[in-house]
């Protein structure tokens, strides 16, 4: 009816399917030709495992998105064809609550208007991992084109209201508010060596993550890092190819407390300013406090 239209092939519902990655295989193999997009989904858990273990959770879903690029590509040269297929993460984020749980609230309101359920309240450690999988859209932009935050307020959102007409956000809000405003450009390839942990799901966890996006037309590079550790991050950085002018300010969400919320103080976890960025010869230098996120924006012109 109209040839605008794009069309996404259902995808596995998250990475530990039993049926992933052959969902995708066999059913690509069918719709290749006449879709734009295949669809992921995942949202992420298992506080209860531990810092290491919830935040390595990223590098699972990085995992989910490369093997699902190679399975596309895969069919791509099984049909010869040269049409290349993109991702849209159609639902993403962190969980907490149990199905079984989330279904008793629903049931125990039978035919009401919007009521309270799911309503989860996120941690400063689950903006942590929020921020990495945001992190991986950037990382990969050139193949995911569509990324979606389904629920935008009360149910598992960044923003809460109430019925009295209050407005607050939780720490999940301000890694996604910033990323929207400032990671916009094209995304930098960055040679890491950051030490690294281990842990139930793999053998070498950095504890540095980062992805650095360089804006031409604002004249600015833009970091995006979260310190998985529980100590100072002390880093380097050495800009190529770019004439670094000045440090514009990095901003950062952390609190002495990984569990701190904004249940009851609404301002608990919020971005605050930090000036401690060194830049001389195209190098800065600074700290991540432990368990935080990140955004440092430099001012820079090409060469």
């Amino acid at each position: 009816m109209d040839n605008r239209i794009e069309v996404i092939s259902c995808g596995s519902s998250k990475s530990d399917m039993d049926t992933y990655p052959e969902w995708e295989a066999i059913t690509l193999d069918y719709t290749y030709d006449y879709v734009d997009y295949i669809a992921l989904h995942q949202y992420f858990g298992e506080q209860e495992k531990g810092t290491k273990h919830f935040l390595a959770q990223s590098l699972d879903m990085e995992r989910y998105i490369q093997t699902v690029i190679g399975t596309a590509d895969y069919i791509k040269a099984k049909k010869r064809s040269s049409k290349k297929l993109y991702i849209s993460f159609d639902e993403w984020g962190v969980w907490s609550m149990s199905d079984t749980e989330v279904v008793a609230q629903v049931n125990q309101s039978p035919w009401q208007g919007a009521p309270a359920f799911s309503e989860q309240i996120y941690t400063m450690e689950d903006a942590l991992l929020f921020a990495s999988m945001l992190m991986n859209f950037l990382k990969y932009a050139d193949r995911i084109k569509i990324a979606c935050q389904s629920l935008l307020t009360n149910i598992s959102a960044a923003i809460m209201t109430k019925k009295e007409g209050e407005v607050w956000v939780q720490p999940i809000y301000y890694p996604f508010a910033y990323t929207s405003r400032y990671g916009r450009g094209v995304v930098l390839e960055s040679v890491i060596d950051s030490p690294t942990y281990e842990c139930d799901l793999f053998a070498e966890v950095p504890y540095l993550d980062n992805v650095a996006v360089y804006n031409e037309e604002a004249g600015e590079l833009v970091y995006f890092q979260v310190n998985r550790g529980e100590e100072d991050l002390e880093l380097t950085s050495k800009i190529e190819d770019l004439e670094a002018e000045c440090v514009i300010e990095h901003m950062m969400l952390y609190s002495d407390d990984k569990k701190s919320t904004n249940l009851v103080n609404h301002d608990l976890v919020k971005s605050c300013h930090a000036d401690d960025v060194l830049l001389r010869n195209n190098v800065i230098q600074y700290a991540l406090k432990p368990l935080s996120w990140n955004m440092v924006r430099i001012k820079v012109r090409k060469v």
